[in-house]
């Protein structure tokens, strides 16, 4: 992560709003802390960050646009979890991003870090940190 630290610092001003950028750094510190790599990448001024476990898969990444953060659960995962495509589907139905695309990735946009909370806890990756400012306490 904080190889990327310039990165990051791009991709927080890319954001158009304050509660954007909160979900982004609680995205970022949930992720790390929950045992994944994350890594920036900038290909054709798409911004995304990569998600890594261990063993350099990557289970799910993150779309960061002026406007959104989209969480994007990947093949691997997918692959691990079988039925957690449809079970994410029907839990985050109001904020889909698409219920299909080319990938077979499921997208899930994040508006704000309670979001994100809510993701981590769904994915049972929530750990036990205090939150970045934006209310109670986190617990596991």
């Amino acid at each position: 992560m904080y190889s990327d630290f310039a990165e990051h610092l791009d991709s927080l001003e890319c954001l158009e709003s304050t509660r954007l950028k909160r979900a982004y750094l609680a995205l970022i510190m949930q992720i790390s802390v929950g045992g994944l790599e994350v890594r920036v990448r900038r290909i054709e001024g798409v911004r995304e960050l990569l998600f890594r476990d261990a063993a350099g898969r990557q289970p799910c990444a993150a779309i960061v646009r002026p406007g959104s953060l989209i969480f994007c659960l990947r093949g691997p995962m997918l692959e691990w979890q079988p039925g957690l495509a449809a079970e994410a589907i029907r839990r985050f139905e109001s904020r889909l991003e698409s219920a299909a695309n080319p990938s077979a990735e499921v997208q899930i946009r994040l508006e704000s870090p309670a979001d994100v909370d809510e993701m981590m806890e769904f994915l049972r990756l929530k750990p036990r940190l205090v939150s970045l400012g934006y209310g109670a306490h986190i617990s596991a």
